[in-house]
């Protein structure tokens, strides 16, 4: 019972540190997206939640082991820890509403997009250069939003790498014109 009372501080505070880089870094990247968006159609309002399972932010460890005897029970019928910060999460919210169920597909890959030009962003101020690997993604935008997005692109000054399975239309044209390579492969 000690050596769990052990295990379980050194979880529970392992879980305050993960945590709070997890929620400095994602309102990091709310910043960055919504800098981005700014840009390009600021009418799209986004927002990230992180959210913590089981661990109340404001509770000491004490209260937590006071509050947790039905958790406990729990672990041992399980057979797994039901705490910590491998266990939580984070919600997008995309005009108010949460995306995962109330985004359009097209909406929830923009959102998406959006949020790795942010990480790149990040990455590179970071850790340096980076490689930006698109794969059969921009294509799902219309041409509006396509256009609207390649600015952001341009500006991170990595390697962009766009792979789609169609040649032609109007990414394509303004990616050749911009002196992109286009390299075609057939079997």
């Amino acid at each position: 019972a000690q050596s769990l009372e052990i295990w379980t501080h050194k979880l529970w505070l392992q879980t305050q540190v993960i945590r709070q880089a997890r929620q400095t870094l994602l309102a990091t990247l709310e910043q960055e997206v919504i800098r981005i968006i700014a840009s390009i159609d600021p009418s799209i309002l986004v927002s990230f939640s992180y959210l913590p399972k089981q661990l109340n932010p404001e509770h000491s460890f004490e209260q937590f082991m006071d509050s947790s005897g039905r958790l406990f029970q729990e672990e041992s019928r399980y057979g797994r820890s039901l705490f910590g910060a491998h266990l939580d999460d984070f919600s997008i919210k995309l005009q108010d509403r949460t995306t995962r169920q109330f985004a359009s597909r097209g909406q929830q890959k923009l959102v998406v997009l959006l949020l790795k030009i942010a990480q790149v962003t990040h990455l590179k101020a970071n850790r340096g250069s980076v490689i930006f690997l698109l794969d059969d993604f921009i294509t799902d935008f219309d041409d509006r939003r396509a256009l609207q997005l390649l600015p952001p692109l341009m500006t991170l000054g990595g390697q962009l790498i766009f792979a789609c399975p169609n040649l032609g239309g109007t990414l394509h044209s303004l990616l050749a014109s911009m002196g992109a390579q286009i390299i075609t492969l057939t079997d």
